[in-house]
């Protein structure tokens, strides 16, 4: 009775989340709590083992969060992300398949490193202008944008620090299944951009040209700074180093090769600090909170009242686990049970308590889920920025590319039966 007075919980608070009556900020630690008075725990254990150490259960994956954050800022502040997008947008010709291929992969480059809605908002207010002003359609815009968002935040360290957490898994384990990932939805967005281009008329850049020579004058960012978003990774994936590690080394790259004589580098990184811990900040109390809720759902009187149904529902042979990841994707949207940064947290980590599936084979089940989040959920305040800077209703952007992120999410599905199931 108990467990399905628990799963009853997670359905109103789903409903509050989808009908935007209560944000998720508020309704997944609140979640945690009402689990907790339902499994009757008492009142003192709910303070100190849910509330109390549920806080600090995400705290490797937050810092992580804001030193990657800090070196977005340090990458805008010295220019070298705009450098990146205007060097891609020349690149790109006259051909909107190569415009749009060269946009994609210069803004999904970028968000390896970058986080947040203010490195969303910054780096758009380059790029989509662009792609815009040569005629391409906002719809396609918008969407091209967006795929590179979440190609790069699939394999961004801060993620990857996230996710380990959440499940318990190794760094190695999430590196080698998020790189795979993210090949297919490379694969995924090159086809995506053919068909959007196909009916996009030709384009001229007499306008662009000029409006980037007229700001190029004040940033100072030469070629050997371009390559700062992936030199954390390089050091994470081939020198084994530790993210936070990582992403300081990325911070002192920057700041040595855009130095010039006369500016004031401490000053640099300290407006760069305060930029980034203000644009971690959401994301931050978002992990806050899901560490409330995971420490409630990994309780062991939860798990044990839970345990009866999520055995009977959840697969554990390859077709099953395909199956039951990529037909239920899309409920990786509005926050749902799917979705990593909502009610898929608690059910992951549940998931891999109870010991159904193995740890990697629930971490990559919900990564693959994560793609039709990521790119395509309508309550991610990026896409909520993005359709509105290009006039666009979010849902078009959410209906336009469902059919390909859920394509997608299902070929990772399989590629996941494959690694971790056989």
């Amino acid at each position: 009775m108990v467990g399905y007075l628990i799963l009853l919980v997670f359905f109103v608070f789903a409903a509050l989340m989808i009908s935007n009556k209560l944000p998720a900020l508020i309704a997944i630690p609140a979640m945690g709590i009402v689990v907790g008075l339902v499994a009757q725990l008492p009142s003192p254990e709910i303070q100190k083992v849910i509330v109390e150490e549920g806080v600090a259960r995400l705290s490797g994956a937050y810092v992580a969060c804001i030193f990657g954050a800090i070196l977005g800022q340090i990458m805008l502040l010295t220019g070298i992300s705009e450098k990146i997008i205007k060097k891609a947008a020349e690149f790109g010709g006259d051909n909107p398949v190569g415009v749009l291929i060269a946009m994609y992969v210069a803004v999904a480059l970028l968000f390896t490193t970058l986080a947040g809605l203010g490195a969303v908002i910054m780096v758009g207010n380059i790029a989509l202008p662009i792609m815009l002003s040569v005629g391409l359609p906002p719809l396609t815009v918008a969407t091209v944008y967006l795929f590179g968002v979440g190609t790069g935040m699939g394999i961004n360290l801060a993620n990857w620090a996230y996710w380990k957490t959440v499940t318990g898994v190794t760094l190695d384990d999430v590196k080698v299944f998020a790189l795979a990932v993210a090949g297919l939805t490379v694969l995924t967005a090159f086809v995506f951009i053919y068909f959007q281009a196909r009916k996009s008329p030709r384009i001229a850049w007499a306008s662009v040209a000029s409006s980037m020579a007229q700001e190029e004058a004040y940033k100072y960012a030469p070629w050997y700074s371009l390559i700062t978003p992936i030199v954390p990774i390089i050091l994470v994936v081939f020198f084994k180093w530790q993210i936070v590690s990582a992403f300081i080394a990325g911070i002192g790259y920057a700041v040595v090769t855009t130095y010039r004589r006369g500016t004031n580098s401490s000053t640099l990184i300290g407006k760069a600090a305060y930029k980034g811990v203000a644009d971690a900040a959401p994301a931050v109390l978002l992990m806050i909170g899901i560490g409330i809720l995971l420490k409630a759902v990994s309780h062991p009187v939860v798990g044990k009242a839970l345990a009866p149904i999520l055995n009977s529902i959840v697969p554990t042979s390859f077709l099953g686990y395909v199956v039951f990841f990529a037909l239920l994707s899309p409920l990786a949207l509005y926050r749902g049970p799917m979705n990593l940064y909502g009610l898929g947290s608690g059910v992951a980590s549940l998931m891999v308590s109870l010991k159904i599936l193995s740890p990697m084979a629930v971490t990559a089940g919900f990564l693959c889920t994560e793609r039709v989040q990521i790119i395509g959920d309508p309550t991610n305040t990026h896409n909520v920025w993005t359709a509105g800077f290009t006039g666009v209703d979010v849902n078009r952007i959410t209906a336009k590319v469902i059919p390909f992120i859920w394509l997608l999410s299902a070929a990772s599905a399989v590629l996941a039966g494959l690694m971790y199931m056989r």
